[in-house]
């Protein structure tokens, strides 16, 4: 059995339970929209769970723990996906992309 130091394990653990939320937001994300979410490839899910998994390291737990991902229209995670897409070759890098998905997350299905 492998040795690892209290530090490899953090690092794991702290990958897991970013995984698990992501997973968990996701999961809320697909059942609000139902039909809607077949509409997303393969492709648009990693990218979302990409720039997801990005917010939830930047931002505090309980902040994530009060993001009602349930509410998210397909319009909000269109946009989510497109910001994640563009995250690498924005002026504001991928800090801006986070900043502007957090955003998205706050008020989900504004007008």
């Amino acid at each position: 059995m492998s040795q690892y130091t209290e530090e490899e394990l953090g690092r794991r653990m702290f990958r897991l339970n970013m995984q698990k939320a992501v997973e968990e937001a996701v999961d809320k994300i697909r059942r609000n929209l139902e039909e809607e979410w077949t509409s997303f490839s393969s492709g648009d899910v990693l990218i979302l769970k990409g720039i997801l998994g990005d917010v939830w390291v930047s931002i505090e737990r309980t902040s994530w723990d009060n993001m009602v991902f349930s509410r998210l229209t397909k319009e909000d995670v269109e946009e989510i996906i497109r910001t994640g897409k563009e995250a690498d070759t924005r002026k504001d890098g991928k800090q801006g992309a986070i900043i502007q998905v957090q955003e998205i997350l706050s008020h989900p299905g504004r007008d």
